[in-house]
């Protein structure tokens, strides 16, 4: 991009090759048109800016001082030019984003920290709620993006699969017969989960995946949790096989505008989920 016309552009490059011939070469035109875009100059500023001389030109007083205005103006445009397209490249922003708490746990305890670091002109508004709600709230404009289980699809909606996360039953005993079973009914398809167990198993709500993996942690009782929630408890062991999977996706809308900050979070936030 230039600020300056064609014909000062044509003014200047006869400057910096000294004749009309090279000129014309460098700008891929006919040496006729050239001479005519400069006569062109001339007749509009009411003075000569050459002096033609036998095997080329050399700049008149005013084609001097020209010149040197017309190469300041290239300068200042161009670094003022730079400045506004550095700060048009450089990711910035206020995102709200959604993500269930335990999941936010695992997914987000690296991320968080390295987006505070390495991009202070993002800022990022994290709200904590269950799977659901945030994708309805990424739907209606509430959230910028989302970071959910196994989303429903929607006409307004980009899913990204990022990871699978598993669910099994654990307890301090790989072997426990437990008679007791805590679970949380928040949890998706749970009412199918549940169905494993024996009817005579005592099943208890806990709406918290931490206290569940508590209450397996410190009793001989079995826990329903994914995986990632129970690996940080050590004296936690799987009991039996995988329950189930779901998976970890992350949402925002198709129309949603795709600013540089926007992309830095979406693709940071992939990352670090597939690390």
């Amino acid at each position: 991009m230039n600020p300056l016309k064609n014909e000062f552009e044509y003014f200047l490059c006869v400057c910096e090759n000294g004749s009309f011939s090279k000129a014309a070469e460098t700008l891929n035109m006919q040496q006729g048109a050239l001479s005519k875009s400069i006569k062109k100059l001339e007749d509009n500023l009411e003075t000569k800016l050459f002096i033609r001389l036998g095997r080329g030109v050399k700049k008149t007083e005013f084609g001097e001082i020209l010149y040197k205005e017309c190469i300041a103006l290239k300068n200042q445009w161009a670094n003022s030019f730079g400045e506004k397209l550095e700060l048009l490249s450089t990711p910035t922003g206020n995102y709200k984003f959604g993500v269930h708490p335990t999941i936010a746990i695992n997914s987000l305890k690296d991320f968080i920290p390295h987006m505070a670091s390495h991009y202070p002109a993002i800022n990022l508004d994290i709200l904590f709620d269950q799977s659901s709600n945030i994708t309805n709230m990424v739907i209606t404009n509430k959230l910028d993006c989302g970071l959910v289980i196994n989303p429903q699809e929607h006409p307004d909606l980009i899913i990204k699969k990022v990871s699978i996360e598993r669910i099994a039953a654990w307890s301090k005993s790989e072997n426990s017969e437990s008679s007791i079973v805590f679970y949380n009914p928040e949890m998706m398809n749970i009412s199918k989960i549940l169905k494993i167990f024996p009817k005579k198993k005592k099943l208890v709500a806990i709406r918290d995946y931490e206290v569940l993996a508590a209450c397996g942690a410190s009793s001989d009782d079995i826990v329903i949790l994914p995986e990632p929630v129970a690996k940080r408890y050590k004296n936690l062991k799987k009991v039996g096989k995988d329950i189930s999977k779901v998976n970890l996706c992350l949402v925002y809308r198709h129309d949603r505008q795709k600013t540089v900050g926007f992309k830095t979070v979406i693709s940071k936030l992939i990352d670090f989920l597939k690390t």
